[in-house]
Order: C-alpha cells, then structure tokens, then sequence
C-alpha cells in the first residue's frame, strides 16, 4: 500500500486524526503504536494573533 486516505472535511481545529481512527485496507496489518498521531488540524501559525 502506497497511501492510506483520511477524510479532514468535517474535523474542528485541534481535532486528531489517530492510526486507531484510520480504516485499514484489506490484508493490512498495523505495526504501530495505535494512539499514535496521523493528522492534527491546527491554524496556520500566520493567522495565529490575528
């Protein structure tokens, strides 16, 4: 498997994406931890303070 796809659209700022939270594709096994951190949605540190 190249790339695995998460869906962000509907996630709020601060919102994680987690390996747990993540569909696996069949015949895919996980090695890693699975609270480990895929994707956080953050603001751009250019827009913080504004």
């Amino acid at each position: 498997v190249d790339e695995v796809k998460a869906d962000i659209s509907k996630m709020e700022l601060g919102a994680t994406i987690r390996v747990r939270d993540i569909s696996k594709p069949e015949g895919v096994e996980i090695t890693n931890n699975m609270a480990v951190p895929v994707a956080t949605i953050e603001v751009p540190r250019a827009l913080k303070g504004k």
